[in-house]
């Protein structure tokens, strides 16, 4: 058994002299002459490089990397690995900080390759046993040497899932930095488990929530919750993508999402105008929703909420007496994540069977100079707003997407449609009257001029689109024939 003994380690070993009747060496630093002062076998450190071990530091790649205790049993007998590790000894550039600094160091994941796995054990006492479990692998050591493969296997497969990890971590970092801008011959992400989910997003299915070793500021999985029950697996899907609209604009902005898909999304000059707003936009659609906010949530938005169902409320911060409020609903998640940052470039990535598909994270946004107008007539000052903000919430409504739109706020939405016509439909009920005068924003081009013809029966007068069809001039000729103006962005929002 080697040792790298720390304080913690000390103090329980100290009581465990018996300890030299079995093949056990110490390898210790700090606290190794004290431990040699009690009659205990100790051997000097294996490896130093700038005067610290370094077979701790293979375990803490990213900010904090103390000495921690390494156990190895090899062959069930002590064993001089000084000479073993030079055999596997190689330099690696890395970014142990993940900063700019560069370090050298050598690969006990290599060792691990060479040493039969069934006589192998390695742990760390900082970052593989739990609280409390190394002392109580030292009695099981000691006291019952002939029962402990089972702990022996669980504490192997933390150690391989450690260096994993460790390595993951270091290739993705390089290659980031080595190769922006391109995508990484090995895909393979260092996600750590925050929990267990209860259950995935049916009863019958599994789930857990994972973390990045290098979380975006202000995500949801690294976000607190202050009150109610535990997120779902389908909470934390339609937060994320609430989260991912509010961040989307500077001003204040809210949104109700449900099912994934926004049912009402608002700006306004205080966030509270941008909530009643947004509530408005479909009040039916909000029940039992989740609500996200890009500015604190004040105690006048927490007492209009106090009637509604809501089952999850999102924001930067919550002012104190807005949460004394929100507490009555005992079941009532509320969320908070610190200042929202503005979207980072980063990669969204899909299961297929068999594989995986990776893309760049869709951040565009359309502009009003990249807009062209292709009918007789122009867009007013109004009319640009209005198509500008749909143009750019399109990305996060699930295709076939129309939305029905004024300056700031969504009016109706038809989304996840196989018929864009139809998605202009449902657009135009979900409306309620309210669509006379508004903008029309479409994913991608409109294949045939129903779209526009039924658009004009809601009382549509603007229309922003990707345009690229065969057919777009028989859309244009529609639009010019209703009086209506329109534009082409040349970018699709396609989500699937």
């Amino acid at each position: 058994l080697f040792i790298n003994c720390n304080q913690i380690i000390f103090e329980i070993l100290i009581d465990k002299r018996e300890m030299n009747r079995f093949d056990v060496c110490i390898i210790a630093a700090g606290e190794g002459s004290r431990l040699r002062s009690e009659g205990i076998k100790i051997s000097k450190p294996l490896i130093k490089i700038n005067g610290e071990m370094m077979i701790a530091r293979l375990f803490h790649v990213l900010e904090k990397y103390n000495p921690s205790a390494v156990h190895c049993i090899i062959n069930e007998e002590s064993y001089d690995l000084k000479s073993y590790l030079d055999q596997y000894e190689f330099k690696f550039p890395f970014h142990l900080t993940v900063k700019s600094t560069e370090s050298s160091f050598h690969s006990f994941y290599e060792l691990s390759k060479h040493v039969r796995s069934d006589h192998f054990l390695l742990a760390t006492t900082d970052s593989i046993f739990d609280e409390g479990e190394f002392e109580k692998f030292v009695k099981t050591y000691f006291e019952q040497k002939d029962n402990i493969d089972a702990k022996r296997k669980e504490l192997a497969l933390k150690a391989f899932a450690h260096t994993a990890h460790y390595d993951s971590v270091i290739y993705s970092r390089l290659w980031s930095r080595w190769k922006p801008n391109t995508f990484p011959d090995y895909w393979g992400l260092a996600f750590e488990k925050i929990s267990d989910l209860r259950y995935g997003e049916n009863p019958h299915q599994r789930g857990a929530l994972y973390g990045r070793f290098d979380p975006a500021p202000s995500s949801l999985a690294n976000a607190e919750k202050l009150w109610g029950k535990e997120l779902s697996y389908n909470n934390l899907l339609d937060s994320n993508n609430a989260l991912s609209i509010v961040r989307d604009f500077q001003k204040p902005c809210v949104t109700i999402v449900k099912h994934i898909n926004p049912c009402g999304v608002a700006i306004g000059e205080t966030i509270e105008e941008a909530w009643h707003t947004a509530y408005s936009s479909d009040p039916m659609s909000a029940f039992g929703g989740i609500v996200a906010f890009n500015r604190e949530l004040s105690a006048e938005i927490a007492q209009g909420m106090r009637k509604i169902f809501l089952e999850v409320i999102i924001a930067p911060s919550v002012a104190p007496e807005a949460l004394d409020i929100l507490k009555k609903k005992k079941d009532r998640r509320i969320i908070v994540t610190g200042p929202l940052e503005p979207h980072v470039k980063g990669w969204d990535f899909k299961n297929i069977e068999g594989g995986l598909l990776l893309q760049d994270k869709d951040n565009a946004r359309v502009t009003r100079e990249q807009l062209k107008v292709v009918t007789e007539r122009t867009p007013t000052k109004s009319e640009y707003e209005a198509m500008l903000f749909g143009a750019n919430l399109l990305k996060r409504v699930r295709s076939n997407t129309i939305l029905f739109t004024n300056s700031i706020q969504t009016v109706g939405i038809g989304a996840g449609q196989m018929s864009r016509v139809d998605a202009v439909k449902i657009a135009g009920e979900k409306s309620r009257g309210r669509s006379s005068g508004c903008a029309m924003a479409s994913d991608a081009f409109f294949p045939f001029r129903d779209g526009i013809d039924v658009a004009h029966e809601f009382g549509i007068t603007a229309v922003i689109q990707a345009g690229g069809s065969v057919r777009d001039q028989e859309v244009i000729d529609a639009a010019n024939e209703h009086n209506m103006t329109m534009v082409f962005s040349g970018t699709r929002a396609f989500w699937h």
